[in-house]
């Protein structure tokens, strides 16, 4: 970490060209995260060396503003951005390897972009790994902050009052501890809630089930993966392309592994484990991402002590749907033929399969009919509200609708995963001051709700009208 940082932009092809940064050095973390919420994307720094944290605010042509946004006595790690007390504008959390009983940092925004700190009392352990989440899903962000040094890993339960750190108590997880080197945070068994996954060492790398029922720590139960231990870093990446997300677990000087993950939902005993061929780096970092623009998941790979960092390019092809055990429904929203020849699939109830493979079931829709009208009644394309884990007929004319609407290529079948998720966070920025302003809120949520519901319904000529949000704001 006591080199030059390097930013290496992506062409959308997999070409790369460096972006300089100009005397940053000693770099622990960085975030590419749209810091003061104008849609552009910025850089925030985490520094060792220096023992500063560093934004570079982007003006939406690529030129760069730097500014210390605060300067510390210990070495700075990981950092997350968001609206942390819920005023609409973005907060920042950083770990802190400390001495001397010094907090790691919560630093509200003042709404100029001012960062002031505003401590959770009593939140000292030395940590390099973080999350802010809303992980007991009642609509504001929490935090979950595991311990380098394993003590006891922190759930951090936010109040939603916008008191700063005050607003928070903590709710751990009984077992909850180890020296923790990287965590995710990802819904892990396709259910609609967040599990949790740490990179322990020495140790058993942990992973937490989340039952839905938004009690805290209490809501968390280990179901770990048998043979996953002493990792260095981690990625979720869905690897096969089948709805379901894998974990990259990289054993530091030792062979790496690819954790497939069966999709039946049985927590750590879903996963097997299939190693990369070679590779075995000193790895100090690991994330995913679609780096050659193909529709697949590739990995990024950082190796410690000057060594070569991978970019692993995933050459995975998703076999052909087959064309056979059909099923068909329609209701105004277009044509939906639901093709599926999973033996395994159970949970069937008319109109969605709880459990199936992705790779071989898939919705073929036609949403040229999705806006029909009568006369002067005109029938409303989406009617409900979906998220993260739902599977229904309707997420398939939501994802043929965002295709046609933001020029994307969804694979079209139904299941509210990642990459719908992500479409439609996509939407929600697009029409920021429409679906995310009325609720106070600068960063979408990707969820098919209230106001992202209207605004699809409006665009497509069939307005809902006035509705009135949870929050009591009417929209006309």
């Amino acid at each position: 970490m006591s080199g030059t940082s390097r930013v290496w932009l992506n062409d959308g092809s997999g070409a790369f060209t460096e972006f300089p940064l100009t005397g940053i050095t000693s770099v622990s973390h960085l975030n590419i995260v749209d810091i003061d919420g104008d849609g552009n994307q910025d850089i925030l720094l985490s520094r060792v060396g220096g023992s500063s944290l560093v934004g570079f605010f982007n003006d939406g042509a690529m030129n760069f503003t730097q500014r210390t946004l605060y300067a510390s006595s210990g070495a700075l790690y990981e950092s997350q951005v968001g609206d942390i007390d819920g005023d609409g504008f973005n907060d920042i959390y950083v770990t802190e390897q400390q001495s001397g009983g010094r907090s790691n940092l919560l630093l509200i925004n003042d709404g100029s972009d001012n960062f002031i700190v505003n401590n959770i009392a009593s939140d000292t352990a030395a940590s390099i790994t973080v999350r802010v989440i809303d992980i007991d899903n009642d609509g504001d962000l929490d935090i979950y902050r595991p311990s380098y040094n394993a003590s006891q890993n922190t759930l951090w339960i936010n109040d939603g009052l916008g008191n700063g750190g005050a607003s928070f108590s903590a709710s751990n997880i009984t077992g909850d501890t180890g020296s923790v080197y990287q965590t995710q945070v990802i819904d892990i068994d396709n259910d609609g809630d967040l599990d949790i996954y740490n990179v322990v060492a020495p140790g058993q790398n942990t992973l937490w089930i989340n039952d839905g029922l938004g009690n805290g720590g209490a809501s968390f139960s280990a179901s770990n993966i048998t043979g996953d231990t002493d990792s260095g870093a981690s990625a979720i990446i869905d690897v096969n392309a089948d709805g379901y997300l894998d974990i990259y677990s990289s054993l530091y000087g030792a062979q790496s592994y690819l954790w497939i993950n069966d999709g039946l939902g049985n927590g750590g005993a879903s996963f097997a484990n299939d190693a990369i061929p070679g590779n075995s780096p000193s790895t100090v970092f690991a994330t995913s991402g679609d780096f050659d623009g193909d529709g697949i998941t590739d990995l990024y790979v950082g190796v410690y002590a000057g060594g070569q960092n991978l970019l692993l390019i995933n050459d995975f092809e998703p076999p052909e749907p087959p064309s056979s055990s059909s099923r068909s429904s329609s209701g105004g929203i277009g044509s939906i033929r639901y093709v599926c020849k999973d033996k395994t699939a159970s949970n069937y109830n008319g109109t969605r399969f709880a459990r199936h493979k992705q790779s071989k079931c898939k919705f073929d829709t036609d949403i040229q009919d999705i806006n029909t009208s009568i006369g002067n009644v005109c029938t409303i394309p989406f009617d409900d509200y979906y998220q993260k884990g739902d599977s229904h007929d309707n997420v398939a004319v939501i994802q043929s609708f965002l295709n046609s609407h933001l020029n994307i290529d969804l694979f079209i079948d139904g299941i509210f995963g990642n990459q719908t998720h992500d479409a439609v966070s996509q939407f929600q920025d697009m029409y920021k001051t429409d679906i995310l302003v009325p609720w106070g809120l600068s960063s979408p949520t990707g969820r098919w709700y209230q106001s992202t519901r209207k605004k699809a319904n409006d665009i497509l000529g069939c307005s809902e009208g006035m509705v009135t949000l949870d929050n009591g704001v009417i929209l006309k």
